[in-house]
């Protein structure tokens, strides 16, 4: 058997490592490399910062260009992304090019390339090739400045401020601020005025030559601005029952400081708040006014109220199916009376509880107008269970008395009323009438 000598070297506290086996070459070589790994492996995660070892470190994400004045912080980070601060020495050849200080921030200074190394206490070392290109000439003639969120006239004590718009955006920070007389407004470094004294006053804003500015008035305390015009300029017109909107009023001068009220021509329709805000409380329409305490400047926006949408669309295809049964028959269609409909809506309620012409109260069905709908004729069709407004006139009109009420020649207005209970099923009235 030969025997054969092995010399391993692993790089771990420099320690040459001689072994001598009896055994074939193959083998020796497979047991020699696993030994190697054994020896060279590093454990990164058990390892604190003053110990950590070299192959544990890499450099964050480093831009390949920068710009004269532009300035980036180097960062040695460990495998778990953290940056490690301790034991980093970094240096650059050209110093005139670019700078870097003890935390490894760089400074661009002029054009240039530069060589930045990076030393860690472990050995790791990192070598940079920076390129350092000159910043882009902006002309005085190209920089745009927009003053945003400006006013026309405040009151004393007021405080606001104004927001400033610069192109290109690298000058942002560039802006002061101006104002011709302090003791009427003044202007703090991050655009706050502070309204002191009545007078007008300029605000100006500034930038590398460019500039923008406006003139604002100071009033004295509790003088009053006067509307010159009041529009409602965001309200929907058709609302569900027991659904809100908050109006949206436009004021001209945007900053009258006159007060407006809010007035429903029915508030048990639609109920209005002092701010503007619309509750739905019925079916019906009515007219919602903005104006001022002189109502001498005036908006107004009519609301229909109507049940849910699928109520709605119930009622809007029974009022046409029986239409067109009564034309069929060769007699005029009957128009739609709210007032009719109201009292419809009423008794479906009612026939939930009690599915009978007598109202819960024991009284009549029409006595739920209570005189508000004088007739010379009326009559009412209810049903219940059906599932579609086809199904309901159809079996109104299989029905002889039902019948005889959608095709009376006499009557000349309807109501409609629809409401589902709690489980689902459907109630369906219709009231018939002629008005004195």
């Amino acid at each position: 058997m030969r025997k054969w000598l092995l010399l391993l070297t692993a790089i771990v506290g420099s320690i040459v490592i001689t072994m001598s086996f009896d055994a074939p070459l193959q083998q020796i070589f497979s047991l020699s490399q696993g030994n190697l790994l054994e020896f060279s492996s590093v454990n990164c995660d058990s390892l604190s910062t003053s110990e950590i070892d070299a192959s544990c470190l890499s450099l964050a994400e480093l831009p390949e260009i920068l710009l004269e004045g532009q300035t980036y912080t180097l960062s040695v980070i460990d495998p778990k992304g953290n940056s490690v601060k301790e034991g980093c020495k970094f240096s650059v050849n050209a110093p005139n090019i670019a700078s870097i200080d003890p935390n490894g921030q760089i400074k661009a200074l002029s054009a240039g390339n530069a060589i930045i190394t990076i030393e860690h206490v472990s050995g790791y070392i990192e070598i940079i090739d920076l390129t350092v290109e000159p910043k882009t000439p902006v002309l005085v003639d190209d920089i745009k400045i927009t003053l945003l969120d400006t006013r026309k006239t405040v009151t004393q004590g007021d405080r606001f401020t104004i927001s400033v718009k610069v192109t290109p955006k690298e000058f942002s920070n560039k802006v002061t601020f101006f104002s011709s007389d302090a003791t009427i407004a003044s202007i703090d470094s991050e655009g706050m005025i502070k309204a002191l004294m009545p007078g007008k006053v300029t605000i100006k804003a500034q930038v590398e030559g460019s500039s923008a500015s406006f003139v604002l008035e100071v009033l004295k305390k509790n003088e009053l601005i006067k509307l010159q015009s009041l529009e409602i300029v965001s309200a929907s017109t058709t609302m569900e029952i027991a659904t809100a909107q908050q109006l949206t009023v436009k004021k001209s001068p945007a900053d009258a400081n006159e007060t407006i009220e809010f007035i429903s021509s029915d508030s048990s329709i639609l109920a209005v708040s002092s701010s503007g805000k619309i509750t739905a409380k019925a079916v019906g329409s009515a007219t919602v006014t903005v104006r001022n305490s002189s109502n001498s400047v005036t908006s107004s926006v009519t609301i229909r109220v109507v049940n849910t949408l699928e109520i709605e669309r119930l009622i809007k295809e029974v009022f046409r199916l029986t239409n067109k049964e009564r034309v069929n028959a060769g007699l005029p269609a009957l128009t739609y009376s709210d007032t009719l409909q109201k009292g419809a809506m009423i008794r479906a309620e009612e026939i939930i509880q009690s599915f009978s012409h007598t109202r819960p109260d024991g009284s009549k069905f029409y006595t739920v107008f209570n005189g508000a709908y004088p007739y010379r004729m009326i009559g009412e069709n209810l049903a219940a269970g059906f599932t579609s407004a086809s199904s309901v006139v159809e079996g109104w009109m299989n029905s002889e008395g039902h019948r005889a009420n959608i095709l009376k020649d006499g009557y000349t207005q309807i109501g409609i009323g629809v409401k589902k209970d709690k489980d689902g099923r459907i109630y369906w009235v219709q009231i018939f009438g002629d008005p004195k």
